[in-house]
């Protein structure tokens, strides 16, 4: 869910970029919503300070008739918000360098001139950073392991658990159709998503995959009856998230 903060200093086109907006929510089902509409720089950076780590999407005018304008709002906004997707709409196109030189990675730059379509230039970039998301969630949900000079794509939800094999440098992936062996380290294995766990020097475990846990004998049960080691210390720590 995204969050949609709108900051424009004439007051009709604020309305009229708000209604566009909020149309185009409740036609596409975006998952999103107008929080805030206003001319004022300083109602912007207040909200966003007080709802730190909420997904933000920003439209700014440029010329906001304010000490600060919309690109300075934006420089400021990427010092609170590193993430936040920033669209300038504004009638002063030849000002579109600046957003550069000022380095506030803005997504697009839409043009408010007469005769432009206002509401299908909105209407792509909101599914655009959509369509985004999905692509970088799909990646997410995915790891590469290197085997020579070819890789193979696994899905995370299909990995077990990483091992490793007693030779230095060389692992095996055990997945849910079967095992793989190939040059890498543990530590490295933790990175691939939260749910990669180490619960042992010779083991990380997907933790959504662990059907049993066996606090006598510190043992994890896995999908197909496998079983993996867990560490006397992992043990309390992995009880507090199963």
């Amino acid at each position: 869910m995204y969050d949609i903060l709108i900051c424009e200093d004439d007051k009709i086109q604020l309305n009229q970029i708000t209604k566009i907006i909020t149309n185009l929510i409740m036609i596409e089902d975006f998952p999103m919503k107008v929080i805030l509409s206003t001319n004022s720089p300083e109602e912007i950076i207040s909200h966003i300070i007080s709802n730190l780590g909420t997904n933000f999407i920003y439209f700014l005018d440029i010329d906001l008739d304010s000490y600060m304008n919309g690109i300075e709002l934006a420089e400021k906004i990427r010092e609170i918000d590193s993430l936040g997707k920033i669209i300038f709409i504004t009638a002063h196109e030849e000002m579109a360098p600046l957003t550069f030189k000022y380095k506030v990675e803005a997504l697009d730059f839409i043009s408010k001139c007469e005769g432009i379509d206002l509401s299908g230039n909105i209407d792509t970039v909101l599914t655009t950073i959509l369509k985004r998301d999905s692509l970088n969630l799909e990646k997410k949900e995915r790891l590469s392991i290197s085997i020579g000079s070819s890789k193979k794509i696994f899905k995370n939800d299909d990995v077990l658990f990483f091992e490793t094999t007693g030779e230095p440098h060389r692992l095996y992936l055990q997945s849910k159709t079967g095992r793989l062996e190939f040059y890498g380290n543990l530590k490295d294995m933790e990175k691939h998503g939260d749910q990669f766990w180490r619960v042992h020097k010779t083991c990380v475990v997907n933790t959504d995959n662990i059907l049993e846990m066996d606090e006598k004998r510190r043992l994890l049960t896995m999908p197909n009856n496998l079983i993996c080691p867990i560490s006397r210390g992992q043990l309390k720590k992995l009880k507090q998230i199963l």
